[in-house]
This record gives structure tokens, C-alpha cells and sequence, in this order.
């Protein structure tokens, strides 16, 4: 950041922590890592972030501090639990957004912050664009994921109804209004430069690790007792069970490697696949070879990692798959883990097929079991992909390096919108 531009960054969220999730992972490092980089970030939260349980007596909580970080929240929990009740969707987020665009901008203006950062969905960039243009400030708009793709996924939209269009329609809008644009990935980036995105407003800002939490450690050989796997080969997934990250072929495959007593597998979260995978290992007959630990606390899932052999992300082809990177696999090669990916375009992003990693045929649960038979007669070809994993972290992923290039990214929304 130039030295003459206010240091002070507003960054508007959905949601941030304590609630623990992948957007609220990756925003927790940004501000964390700027402080330490000498700048000034503060959250302001919109009104689906979770309620305090400080505010549980009913007394409102106007902000948070995690990490000498200020996090503002929308404090009117009475208009957030009414607003969730309304039944017409448009009634209901244009009634979240208004009171948010007021809360945004009264926390800028106290602030005197130099650049509104927001953060996808819409729900946020919207307020938060034109609480930057009533103060005449710059408009950062980051894009993780396109919203409408992700409804399609959750069976909350249809790939092209007039919702899906319409969605599409205001992110685009959104994104050509903004001084600059963020994007995780290269496949999101040249999804908006294809839709008329000036391609030299749009930064990608990847995905980081925290290599100092998530590096190599012993194997628990506690757990790994506890759980009845010694000598045994550990496949394993540790994650959210979105229902793209397509786990059904990981227990598919783990059907048809029925007859190899040597290799188990291990599945760590939760998530709206849950039942549906249970379901599978259940009727499969694999509750002897197929373990659920269910949701670990954050200081166990390194333990966890530590016990498995083989890391699998056995993504489906979708559009949302095929554009965004997933955050999991790289605490996983972090920590020097062998992993295994679906080969479609947001793991192909962030694993080289054969030099750091394998990658199998999207959901074709015949290469999976191939893929994890060829890696598990290979425990030398696994360490050396775990060690130019580990290496590929820590030159290319890790947070402190990352969020440095944040600079250009507002060096460029300042010229283009110089603070009034």
C-alpha cells in the first residue's frame, strides 16, 4: 500500500468468526495478516452473522475483538430474526441490505477508512458500494465464489432460471461498478474478464495456508490405536460434506477395494451429505473399513491429518467446481500429506498431476480405487509428493506472502478512485 493512502481498511462480511467455515477462515487471515503487515483492518458483519451468545440476555453487542481486530456487528438481532420469517425472498434481502448499507457506512465514516473491502455474496457488496460512493471512498469487491452456482448446488436454484440470470446479472454489475476486484482463483477471474470485466482491474488473490499450524508432526499413534487402524493404510477426507465434493465415490471406491483388509478410510466433518453417505457406508456393508469422527475440535485436526496417508477430494464436475478452489487441500499438503484430487479445474488450480500430487477421473470411482491401490504399494512416491507438496506451500501459499499482494490491489482502486 502507498504510503500516502490511509491504512485504514473496512472489510464487510457475511459472516466471520467465531462461526468457523472456509469464508470465515480465509477472512480471518487477511485481517490478521495485514495488522501484522502494519496496516489497519477492522469487520463490520451483516445481519446473518450468528448472534453472540454475550447477547443471549437480550443486551446488544455492538462489536467483537479477536485478534486486536474490531469486528462491528449489525446489532439489530430483532430485525434479523423478523427479516428471516418474511416469506418473498426480494422483500426479505432488500430489507437485510438497507440497514446494512447505514451500519457500513457509519463505521467507515468513524473510521475515516481509506477503502471499503467487501466481501461476496451480493447481499454485502451492494451495501457496501454504495456506502463507499456516498463517502467517496474506494470500492474493493472480492469474489470467492459466484452465489448463483452455489444456489444450483444446494437445489435452491436451477442453471438458467430468470434467478439464476438475475443473480448473475447484479454479480456482474457489481463487479464492472467496483475500483478493483478480487477473485480466489484464475477460473473466476476469467469467468468475469469473459463477461466484459476490464481484465486489468481483476487481482487473484489465492487461497493461503498458515504453514506454521499446519506442517508436518508425528503421527498420534494414540489415535491411530484408538481408532483400530495400526497396520493399516488410512485413506481419508477432512472437510465440509458439500455434496460437490462428491464423497459418495470415495465410499464407492472404498466398496470395490472391499477384498484389501490393508486400507481403511477416515472421514472428518459434517456437512448436508452426511446422512446420504452414512446411508451408503451402511447399506455397503462398510462400518468395519469406513470410520466418521464427525466434527473435531480445531486444535484435534491436525492430529487427524497426522494419522491419514492418503488425503482424497473426490470433486464432481460442476461449474462451480470446474471455477473455485477449495481451502482444505492446502492444510493437507501443508502438512506434507499425499493427496488425491478429482481432476477438474479448481484442484487442477493448486496440485500438479504426478510431481505433488495425483489426479483421477471425476466421478469415476473405478480410477479412485485405482489411484489410492497405486499409492498405497508406494510409500516412497508418497513422501515425495508430501515433501514437494510441503515445498509448494511454502513458496507459493503461505498467508504472510499472499496478502501482500493486496497492495496493488488497492494502489489500483485508490487511482482509479482517489479518496474526496
Amino acid at each position: 500500500m502507498s504510503h500516502e493512502l490511509n491504512q485504514s481498511i473496512l472489510h464487510a462480511l457475511d459472516m466471520s468468526i467465531p462461526a468457523i467455515a472456509g469464508y470465515t477462515t480465509r477472512a480471518r487471515m487477511i485481517v490478521e495478516n495485514q495488522k501484522r503487515a502494519g496496516w489497519n483492518p477492522a469487520v463490520v458483519t451483516s445481519l446473518r452473522q450468528p448472534r453472540p451468545a454475550a447477547t443471549a440476555n437480550g443486551a446488544a453487542v455492538s462489536h467483537e475483538e479477536y485478534g486486536g481486530i474490531q469486528y462491528f456487528r449489525s446489532d439489530d438481532w430483532q430485525l434479523a430474526q423478523a427479516v428471516r420469517g418474511w416469506g418473498l425472498p426480494v422483500f426479505r434481502e432488500v430489507s437485510e441490505m438497507l440497514p446494512f448499507e447505514t451500519t457500513i457506512r457509519q463505521i467507515a465514516q468513524s473510521r475515516s477508512s481509506a477503502i471499503i473491502h467487501a466481501h461476496s455474496p451480493i447481499l454485502v457488496g451492494y451495501p457496501a458500494q454504495r456506502a463507499a460512493r456516498q463517502l467517496g471512498i474506494p470500492f474493493v469487491y472480492e469474489i470467492r465464489a459466484f452465489w448463483e452456482d452455489a444456489a444450483v448446488d444446494q437445489k435452491k436454484s436451477a442453471a438458467g432460471s430468470l434467478r439464476y440470470r438475475l443473480t448473475h446479472h447484479l454479480e456482474t454489475s457489481l463487479a464492472q461498478s467496483a475500483d478493483a476486484v478480487v477473485v480466489i482463483c484464475e477460473g473466476l477471474r476469467n469467468d468475469l474478464v469473459a463477461r466484459g470485466i476490464k481484465a486489468e482491474k481483476v487481482f487473484v488473490v489465492p487461497n493461503g495456508v498458515d504453514t506454521e499450524v499446519f506442517a508436518p508432526i508425528s503421527e498420534d499413534e494414540v489415535l491411530r490405536t484408538e481408532l483400530g487402524f495400526s497396520g493399516k493404510t488410512v485413506v481419508g477426507y477432512i472437510g465440509t460434506f458439500f455434496n460437490f465434493e462428491g464423497l459418495r465415490y470415495l465410499i464407492e471406491a472404498m466398496e470395490k477395494l472391499r477384498e484389501r483388509d490393508d486400507i481403511v478410510c477416515l472421514i472428518v466433518g459434517y456437512g448436508e451429505a452426511d446422512k446420504e453417505i452414512r446411508r451408503m457406508v451402511d447399506e455397503l456393508g462398510l462400518a468395519q473399513r469406513v470410520h466418521f469422527a464427525g466434527k473435531v475440535p480445531n486444535n484435534k485436526v491436525q492430529s487427524y491429518y497426522s494419522i491419514v496417508d492418503i488425503l482424497v477430494y473426490p470433486r464432481i464436475s460442476r461449474r462451480i467446481t470446474e471455477l473455485v478452489t477449495p481451502l482444505k487441500p492446502l492444510e493437507a499438503m501443508a502438512m506434507g500429506k499425499s493427496v488425491l484430487a478429482s481432476n477438474v479445474g479448481g484442484l487442477r488450480e493448486l496440485i500438479t498431476d504426478g510431481h505433488d500430487g495425483i489426479l483421477f477421473k471425476p466421478e469415476d470411482a473405478n480410477d479412485l480405487a485405482e489411484k489410492i491401490c497405486y499409492l498405497v504399494e508406494r510409500e516412497d512416491l508418497r513422501r515425495n509428493f508430501g515433501l514437494r507438496a510441503r515445498e509448494s506451500m511454502l513458496a507459493k501459499r503461505s498467508w504472510g506472502d499472499i496478502v501482500g499482494r493486496y497492495q496493488e490491489v488497492y494502489d489500483y482502486a485508490q487511482a482509479a478512485r482517489p479518496c474526496t
